[in-house]
């Protein structure tokens, strides 16, 4: 007899199936892509083993909380990493010895399959995998996020017993009968 296993189990396994594509992508760049390890570059680097370490870090502690918290930090560090690969791309590599002032310079290297010389085919594929990876794990962490909120009774900045009411401003149908539409004896 097998057993199911629950729901939650699985969101998070997509969700660190997604991180561990980009830590694994993020490994092979520090490690294999020559010339992000010249001394011009060193600040990408750095910023990659920053973010590919921290990856690690949130996702254990998703894996060990289980909780809001960490899909939160997650979902926020994904899209900085986004952010950062992008904007990388659009300046021209404006931080790093390519820097051209040129998009075009940005987006071939980073993305070019072998377009340029410096860039190879498996450096473009390592660096898509990260940015197209952790688009999904921001999407997902945010979607699990605000879903665990309705399920545990809270929205985003809501406590459990729903939106706030100020004393000022009653509920429209404060003291009154309930509207005929949301009557379920009258259909």
């Amino acid at each position: 007899m097998t057993t199911a296993k629950p729901r939650s189990a699985g969101r998070r396994g997509f969700l660190s199936t997604s991180v561990a594509v980009e830590v694994v992508a993020g490994a092979y760049l520090l490690t294999q892509d020559s010339a992000l390890r010249l001394a011009g570059n060193a600040l990408h680097w750095y910023g990659l083993l920053l973010y590919t370490v921290v990856n690690v870090v949130l996702l254990a502690l998703l894996w060990a909380t289980e909780g809001r918290g960490a899909r939160a930090a997650l979902g926020a560090w994904s899209v900085l990493g986004v952010a950062a690969i992008l904007g990388d791309a659009t300046s021209g590599l404006a931080l790093s010895s390519y820097a051209t002032g040129s998009a075009v310079s940005g987006w071939q290297y980073l993305f070019g399959f072998g377009y340029l010389d410096s860039s190879t085919l498996l450096v473009s594929l390592a660096t898509t995998l990260v940015l197209v990876f952790a688009l999904v794990a921001a999407a997902r962490s945010l979607t699990e996020y605000v879903r665990a909120g309705r399920a545990s009774g809270e929205g985003l900045g809501e406590d459990a017993s729903g939106p706030a009411q100020s004393e000022a401003s009653p509920s429209p149908t404060a003291g009154t009968a309930a509207s005929p539409r949301h009557d379920v004896r009258n259909p």
